[in-house]
């Protein structure tokens, strides 16, 4: 899957908008190229897509076929052709279209990409990986960009090799991107995203669970800051004891802790200003104080938060982002090694980290993506969809975001099955039934 920022044109790599202008940006190349009327076989070809992406599979897997013979040497058509076998459940197909392709433009990065997938719709995710590699290592400099690290972890995830690396990437991948500050504060990306899930999805039918995520992230904070509002102050106390003009110079300690209360504080604060916004549309106006309350408590204003909130845009934006790092984080997490608690991690050192993780962090990191992708897919049915009619079609991104969250329900399944959370992992299998699919292996 390539887990890049645009997720509508991950899975497939060509999200039916994208396949009609790539494709029809390509209908002036000369016949004498690839053969008979390759530019009608390639507006066939867009046409067929079209047809695909709503479902109507065999029609379109007969025109690409039509289209195919009507210009064999054009790879952009048999491409087409092979990605659609694979997800129609005819991978060997779309791999031998590929490898076709491959013999002769050995170095064709769409055609790695291509096989790749469908090696992965196959099952063969150890395949997968080899020939995802050969695509990375024909980006050359480009292999870098945080889209390329997502998407390699994804991969060894899937093939359950280099879980480590893996672990390593998509940490550099998601700390990177936690360096961009929101303007109501300094949230982490797993933050960031569960706000804007709470924000788009106010009025959606999963409200409940999404409650009950944020009291959980809330009652975390509130306990890790009331810690560190404790360690602070021993701290202060120690140096004034052993230094009664005891002054914070830069780089001191103590000005680090302090850094660091300031920091989960406002974070507890914005989550606490989301809360109270949900308690006043519900009327619920003694919840609603008690969070504007513990905010100025804080040193913080609530009214200040709520203003400096991202707008609708920038929440789906951060839905369509967020939730592809989200789930590769949780899924490798999911895999490492677990350490008991996350004091027991943080105590390793640093270079030993990277080994570990704990079963709290891939639930928090796949609930928040799985949260993310129902956000993203009520909001298609809601106002905010007015503002992308242009670009997206209602249908594809329908059944394109049903999918992916049946994946990040697979994955958290598996990971509630490890940890032998019988009851958590059969709500989440039978979610995915609901969904329209099989919850195995069939979803990647």
């Amino acid at each position: 899957m390539n887990r890049n920022s645009n997720i509508m044109n991950q899975k497939t790599g060509r999200a039916e908008w994208l396949v009609i202008a790539v494709v029809a940006s390509f209908a002036v190349i000369p016949m004498c190229i690839y053969g008979c009327g390759p530019e009608w076989a390639r507006w066939d070809a867009a046409q067929a897509m079209q047809h695909f992406h709503r479902g109507e599979t065999d029609e379109a897997i007969f025109q690409l076929r039509s289209a195919v013979e009507r210009s064999p040497r054009d790879p952009v058509v048999k491409l087409l052709l092979a990605d659609a076998l694979a997800q129609a459940g005819d991978a060997d197909a779309g791999i031998a279209l590929a490898d076709e392709v491959l013999e002769k433009y050995p170095s064709n990065r769409n055609a790695l990409q291509t096989k790749s997938s469908c090696q992965r719709y196959g099952g063969d995710f150890v395949g997968a990986l080899q020939t995802h590699q050969q695509y990375r290592d024909s980006n050359g400099l480009l292999s870098s960009q945080l889209s390329d690290l997502n998407e390699l972890a994804y991969y060894r995830a899937l093939a359950k090799k280099d879980i480590q690396l893996a672990n390593q990437d998509i940490e550099e991948a998601v700390q990177t991107i936690d360096q961009s500050r929101w303007e109501c504060g300094d949230l982490t990306l797993l933050q960031k995203t569960l706000v804007a899930c709470v924000l788009i999805g106010r009025d959606s039918q999963d409200m409940a669970e999404l409650m009950q995520e944020l009291d959980y992230h809330i009652e975390k904070l509130d306990l890790l800051a009331g810690s560190r509002a404790r360690d602070l102050v021993e701290h202060v106390y120690e140096n004034i004891q052993q230094q009664p003009t005891f002054d914070e110079a830069i780089g001191d300690p103590t000005r680090e802790r302090r850094f660091e209360l300031q920091t989960y504080q406002q974070r507890l604060a914005v989550l606490l200003t989301v809360r109270a916004l949900v308690h006043q549309d519900r009327d619920e106006t003694g919840l609603c104080q008690n969070d504007r309350q513990h905010i100025r408590e804080l040193g913080l204003d609530a009214d200040e938060i709520a203003s400096e909130l991202p707008d609708d845009e920038e929440c789906l934006y951060t839905l369509n982002m967020a939730s592809a790092y989200l789930d590769t984080r949780g899924l490798v997490r999911s895999l490492v090694m677990w350490v008991e608690s996350e004091d027991e991690l943080l105590q390793l050192p640093p270079k030993r980290q990277i080994r570990y993780s704990t079963y709290e962090r891939a639930r928090d990191d796949l609930s928040v993506s799985v949260l993310a992708t129902k956000a993203f897919l009520h909001s298609l049915d809601g106002p905010l969809h007015n503002k992308m009619e242009s670009t997206v079609d209602p249908i594809e991104a329908k059944e394109f975001w049903r999918e992916q969250t049946a994946t990040m329900l697979y994955h958290r399944m598996t990971l509630y099955q490890r940890r032998g959370e019988t009851d958590l992992a059969e709500a989440d299998r039978s979610e995915i039934i609901s969904l329209g699919f099989q919850a195995d292996d069939s979803l990647f």
